[in-house]
């Protein structure tokens, strides 16, 4: 098996039988993105992803079909895609390239990785909490002034 082939299978990149349309797994991911259409780069909130396509708010003004190329500004990884569709507040964008598992499991690690980094953040390692009401002490001895 190749090293595509694993990445897609991995990945839930195989098509689908049954009722469900959807070629490839869908996740819902939030981290910034950039969008360039038409000439213009717009920030952006990455809300799904999927080898196939990502779902992108605010929704972007332009027509569906037209060409879009969608940027993390974290590694500078790019694709290439068309816009798909679009919702009261949200467009979907189709990535140009079946390769795109690449990058979007490369997006999905990155974005995993920072949420971790932020749920480390908000937790003390010790689990301790710091007491701000502490004395201080002016004295040689270490006892509080009288």
């Amino acid at each position: 098996m190749s090293m595509l082939d694993w990445l897609r299978r991995m990945i839930g990149a195989a098509p689908s039988s049954g009722a469900d349309r959807r070629r490839y797994e869908r996740f819902d991911i939030s981290a910034p993105l950039e969008v360039e259409c038409n000439g213009v780069v717009q920030p952006c909130r990455l809300t799904n992803l999927s080898a196939g396509g990502v779902r992108i708010e605010p929704a972007f003004d332009a027509i569906v079909g037209a060409p879009i190329s969608v940027r993390d500004p974290a590694s500078g990884m790019r694709l290439d895609g068309v816009i798909f569709g679009h919702g009261e507040n949200d467009t979907r964008v189709q990535f140009d390239s079946e390769e795109a598992g690449i990058v979007v499991s490369t997006w999905i690690r990155m974005a995993a990785e920072d949420a971790e980094a932020e749920d480390e953040a908000e937790t003390d390692p010790q689990g301790t909490v710091a007491d701000d009401t502490a004395a201080t002490t002016d004295s040689p001895d270490g006892k509080p002034p009288a």
